[in-house]
């Protein structure tokens, strides 16, 4: 059963129960899905060598015993952690676990603190954990047959389920007082931009009148992790265009209809800006995705 590949090894198994299936699949935008069915068995997951990213383990079947803590998760857990998180577990029976590696460059801008150094559990009485268990279980149920094309939706949606979970999961000891009550604010302020994004008239004095602060209180907020309102805002529209510029369900969207869309004013300056960030035009960028244009989608010649 090769492990290494994706950075969780093997230390040790029931050699009278030695068996096991794994199942990986990367999405577009690079989210990692990897369903195990062993036997018995003990696995370090840890990701400090690989790519930043934030990882996902969902126990479906089995007991999952954590050297860390001494705890034991059955079916349904929910664990969590930062790139600097390292699990230590111990499987005493047949299990199956799904594990998500989400890369920090779809997450980090929009989350409130970091993560634990030690795996957090997200607690079931949850209601945002509660949906992002039921949508990592229906991704491993159809993992085997999955294609990259039905992953796109779950990557566009999983970033906003695991924030969500996190955040109500966060214990004020971690989030740490007034930097917690900050880092909750800025959260609040964040997910109303998400509402207004649309909104190519967005301001930042339309935030600061919705939540009763002065412009600066919010710019403020937005510096204490080193960004600004403006380039928030203007970072999640590329985010989202870029999204859509490479799902196959808005492939008869050109990249005019798509930039409009997301509160872009002009082409050009969000080409000047979409380079900036991903280093591709747009164009190179839907062509690199394989999804025909709509031109090319009705035989045009231009």
């Amino acid at each position: 059963m090769a492990m290494k590949r994706d950075s969780f090894d093997l230390h040790a198994c029931d050699y009278s129960d030695a068996r096991g299936e794994r199942v990986s699949m990367t999405s577009p935008h690079g989210i990692r899905f990897t369903l195990v069915s062993a036997g018995a068995q003990d696995i370090l997951l840890d990701y400090r060598k690989g790519a930043a990213a934030i990882w996902l383990g969902l126990v479906l079947e089995g007991e999952l015993h954590s050297a860390e803590g001494g705890d034991v998760y059955g079916p349904g857990a929910l664990l969590y952690g930062g790139e600097k998180t390292v699990l230590h577990a111990t499987f005493p029976g047949s299990h199956k676990l799904l594990l998500a590696l989400v890369p920090t460059a779809l997450m980090r801008r929009r989350l409130p603190a970091d993560l634990p150094g030690q795996p957090g559990l997200l607690t079931r009485d949850s209601a945002p954990a509660i949906l992002l268990a039921d949508l990592l279980k229906s991704v491993a149920a159809n993992l085997p047959e999955a294609s990259q094309d039905m992953l796109s939706p779950v990557e566009m949606v999983l970033p906003e389920f695991i924030l969500a979970a996190v955040l109500e999961n966060a214990e004020a000891k971690s989030l740490g007082g007034a930097a917690g009550r900050r880092a909750s604010m800025l959260d609040r302020v964040r997910q109303a931009i998400e509402m207004r994004l649309e909104d190519p008239d967005l301001r930042l004095s339309d935030v600061a009148d919705q939540f009763g602060v002065s412009q600066r209180y919010i710019q403020k907020l937005f510096e204490t992790t080193g960004d600004s309102f403006g380039s928030y805002v203007k970072d999640r529209r590329l985010e989202h265009c870029r999204a859509d510029m490479s799902n196959p369900n808005f492939a008869d969207k050109t990249i005019s209809d798509i930039l409009f869309h997301w509160g872009f004013n002009d082409s050009p300056s969000f080409s000047r800006a979409f380079r900036a960030r991903y280093g591709v035009t747009p164009r190179d960028f839907r062509r690199s995705a394989h999804l025909p244009t709509p031109c090319e989608q009705r035989n045009c010649s231009n």
